[in-house]
């Protein structure tokens, strides 16, 4: 387990900055805010699907 939670942590290290980088050099200026705002809501929301499908167990190892 261990290094599943180091292999998405360099993944999504790396993932916003990049990101970042698409859209300053290939969205246009006026349609920058929309897009970044539907990225980044998508990794959210994809956080609280995540979220919520674990169990309790999980949930209760995943604690500190």
């Amino acid at each position: 387990m261990p290094s599943t939670s180091v292999m998405q942590g360099l993944g999504e290290g790396v993932a916003l900055p990049t990101m970042n980088n698409l859209m300053a050099n290939h969205i246009p200026r006026e349609a920058k805010a929309r897009a970044l705002g539907m990225a980044f809501s998508g990794f959210h929301s994809g956080e609280a699907y995540e979220g919520g499908r674990l169990s309790t167990s999980a949930r209760s190892r995943l604690t500190v």
